[in-house]
């Protein structure tokens, strides 16, 4: 799964709705790379899936995904947090 843009709680359903659909037995790569800003409600929902996806045999890899659930406004201009 890769994020191309800015996640917010309004993507909250459609994330768990393409989780929910992760077949058992796979390898998951979670990509937020491309997105400036993934908010708290996303984190959780990818931390809750997590949870059950150990039950079902998917192995799950989140690449760029801790820091951005920080507003960017709360950024300097070389991406550190200020």
């Amino acid at each position: 799964i890769r994020f191309n843009k800015d996640m917010s709680f309004v993507n909250k359903s459609e994330v768990k709705e393409v989780l929910r659909k992760i077949p058992e037995n796979t390898s998951l790569i979670i990509d937020g790379s491309k997105a400036t800003f993934i908010d708290h409600d996303i984190v959780e929902v990818i931390e809750d899936f997590r949870k059950t996806a150990e039950y079902k045999n998917i192995q799950i890899e989140c690449k760029n995904l801790s820091a951005k659930s920080i507003p960017f406004t709360f950024r300097s201009k070389k991406g550190g947090i200020l």
